[in-house]
Formats: C-alpha cells, structure tokens, sequence
C-alpha cells in the first residue's frame, strides 16, 4: 500500500504568495424609490393628489404613464444638451465593458459628471392600473404591482470623489432608482501619500486608504457622501404630491 500525501488546499497554496491583505468595502450598492408609491392604497392617494393639481379628481393610470413620458423626454434631452452618447446596449453585451472608453476618455480629458447614457429593457415590478367598474364620468381603477420587461437608463459616471460608477433607473412608478459604487475606484481618487501610488493595486498606502472606507459608506448610505452627479431625476411636482 502506498504511502499517504497530504493534499494541498487552495489556503495553504496561496498563503506564501499572498503579498497584500485588505479588508474594505468594495462594491456599494444604494437603491431608492417614491416612498408614496409603495402601495395601492398610496398609489391612489398619489394619483388623487397628482389629478388634484391638474385640476382633475380621477386617479388615472394614464397619469403615470404621462409621467413616464416626460421622464424619458428629459433624459434624452439631458443627453443631447450635454453631448454625452446615448445608445442601447446589445443583448448580452457587457455593459462595462461598452462603457469603459467613454470613461477612460473623460479620465484623460479631466472631465467629470456622465459620460454615457445607456439603456437596455430588463424586468422590472411597476404598478399597472385597469378600469374596475364606475361611471365614465367617475370611473374606478385597481392597481397592481406586475413582474414587467421595460427599458431601464444607465447613467455612467466620473466623479471627483468616487471615481467610476453608475446610477439606473428605468420610468415606471415606483420610479426606482440604484447606486453603484466601488471602494477601490474611491481610493484611486485620493491623493497620493509620501511618494506612494494609490492607483497601485498592491500598493500599502491604498490598503491603508481603503480600510478608511469603512466610514465613507455608511455616510453614502445615508446620503452624505454619495456622488454629486448631474443625473436627470424626477421633479418635486411628480415626487411629492
């Protein structure tokens, strides 16, 4: 019978070529919505509210979907106003990867804010209304909140303080919003420390950078540190009525 050997672990191999430890946070992922709209009962309240100030007093789904419109007519707009590309990602397409040269161009330029705009339909829950019974004069509508394939809105991002990122969004209510940041793009922005390259992925200095990460994201889940970007959003009328 052969003698025994002792089978290395993927631990042990990597043990003695390990050469920087760091322990951050790496990717920050932060999501929002109209908080009115997380119901039926506040989506007809939004929508009495919304008809009110038109001068109407029907809860009509078309008013969401009037909402949605504009939303999207702004956006374009933004695009073009600013001269930032706005193309639709092909299917299966890796969007970082499409976004990657517009972001290395704005880097070499010195340019910060969005840099690209790119859309790609992908599922989603939005609230659809149908006509339940009433008058025509005063009709009624139930509202449901229904698994949906719509367009969504990447917005791609240079920033001063976080570096590289994305915030999307697509334009059907609750009009959800999400955050991407990355804790190693934050420390590549820092200055550089006693002669050290942050931008170095083994760099000491970074290590010790992003360890003080830690802080920095929780005030960005509050709102306190979060990018600065020039993102078309919603107005105050159609999010606080």
């Amino acid at each position: 019978m052969g003698g025994r050997h002792a089978v290395a672990t993927i631990s042990s191999l990597l043990a003695d070529h390990v050469v920087l430890r760091v322990r951050s946070v790496d990717r920050i992922f932060l999501a929002g919505y109209v908080g009115s709209l997380q119901s039926e009962g506040l989506v007809v309240r939004f929508l009495l509210d919304r008809a009110a100030a038109l001068g109407g007093t029907i809860p009509s789904p078309a008013l969401l979907g009037e909402m949605g419109r504009r939303y999207v007519e702004e956006i374009e707009a933004f695009a073009a106003a600013n001269q930032i590309a706005l193309l639709r990602f092909e299917k299966d397409a890796c969007k970082e990867d499409v976004a990657r040269p517009f972001l290395e161009a704005a880097e070499r330029d010195g340019r910060h804010g969005v840099v690209l705009v790119g859309k790609a339909q992908e599922k989603a829950y939005a609230w659809k209304g149908r006509r339940h019974g009433g008058s025509d004069a005063h009709p009624h509508f139930v509202f449901e909140r229904l698994s949906v394939f719509v367009d969504h809105y990447y917005f791609y991002i240079r920033d001063p303080d976080w570096g590289h990122g994305f915030v999307k969004t697509n334009a059907y209510a609750p009009f959800p919003v999400w955050m991407y940041l990355n804790g190693h793009e934050w420390a590549k922005q820092r200055p550089p420390s006693a002669g050290c390259d942050l931008r170095l992925a083994r760099s000491p200095a970074r290590a010790r950078v992003l360890r003080s990460l830690d802080g920095r994201a929780a005030l960005a889940v509050h709102g306190g540190g979060a990018p600065a970007t020039s993102v078309p959003a919603l107005g105050p009328s159609d999010r606080d009525v």
